[in-house]
């Protein structure tokens, strides 16, 4: 299962994942950011040696994140996916996705897009999706310090939520299923019902 999470900086994306990722075995989870600085951010003519690894990069992301969002854009100027493909290789989850046109073309390769909002945290001037582009929303109102224990029955909860989500039928397969489990007529009955047409008719 593959899982795109969005939302304002500082929503607790990442947290939200890699919690998922701990509690349930099924689910694989990297950093998105640290995938980019790898292949990205240090390889760059801005950033190329200034950090000894990609964890070091991804720790000073904060102070340049307008560069590191016009350089992904930049990576994935031929396709809007090229860094996803690489993320959803490695894990189940990508990260992000600020672009509109990197969001559309990563929506074709998940199961489920999540909303992760966190109440206080300021909007993004360089994000260009929004909650109701999501198909499901999780308020991170809970601090996993704090609180683990009510943190992880709403990471729980969650899941499942993701789990029926994904299970869902897409429109195609539930017309299919309409028409398979659609009651068959006694055969009497509907020549009864041809026989009852007929008669309109002949009058």
């Amino acid at each position: 299962m593959k899982i795109l999470i969005v939302g304002h900086d500082g929503a607790g994306k990442d947290t939200v994942a890699k919690a998922l990722a701990e509690q349930f075995s099924d689910l694989s989870y990297r950093l998105t950011s640290v995938v980019a600085a790898e292949l990205i951010i240090m390889q760059s003519d801005e950033f190329k040696g200034e950090y000894a690894d990609p964890y070091e990069c991804y720790s000073d992301r904060n102070d340049h994140r307008l560069a590191w969002a016009d350089l992904i854009s930049d990576y994935n100027k031929d396709d809007p996916a090229a860094l996803a493909k690489q993320v959803l290789a490695r894990a189940d989850f990508y990260i992000g996705a600020r672009k509109r046109s990197e969001f559309e073309a990563c929506k074709k390769l998940v199961d489920v897009v999540v909303w992760v909002e966190k109440p206080g945290v300021s909007t993004s001037a360089i994000l260009e999706v929004s909650k109701s582009d999501a198909d499901l929303t999780f308020v991170n109102s809970v601090d996993f310090e704090t609180d683990p224990k009510m943190f992880s029955a709403n990471i729980k909860k969650l899941y499942a939520r993701i789990r029926q989500f994904a299970n869902k039928p897409s429109e195609e397969e539930q017309a299919l299923i309409n028409v398979l489990n659609k009651p068959l007529k006694d055969n009497a009955a509907e020549k009864q019902e041809r026989d009852e047409t007929n008669s309109d008719y002949d009058l």
